[in-house]
C-alpha cells in the first residue's frame, strides 16, 4: 500500500464510522423520545410530561 492509499483508506473508513454513528444516534434519540413520550402518557395520563427529562426523577 503506498501512503496515499493508505490514507484514502482510513478517510473512508472515518466516515463510514461517523456516518454509522450520526444514524445511530439520530435512531436511538428518536426512539428515546418515543419511549419517553408513550411511558409519560401511560404513566401520568399526559399531565406533567415536561417534567419527565432524561436523568431526571
Amino acid at each position: 500500500m503506498t501512503v496515499f492509499q493508505l490514507c484514502t483508506h482510513v478517510t473512508a473508513s472515518v466516515s463510514h464510522v461517523l456516518v454509522f454513528t450520526f444514524l445511530f444516534c439520530v435512531v436511538f434519540l428518536r426512539c428515546a423520545a418515543v419511549i419517553r413520550s408513550t411511558y409519560c402518557y401511560l404513566h401520568v395520563n399526559g399531565l406533567n410530561c415536561n417534567k419527565y427529562k432524561v436523568g431526571s426523577e
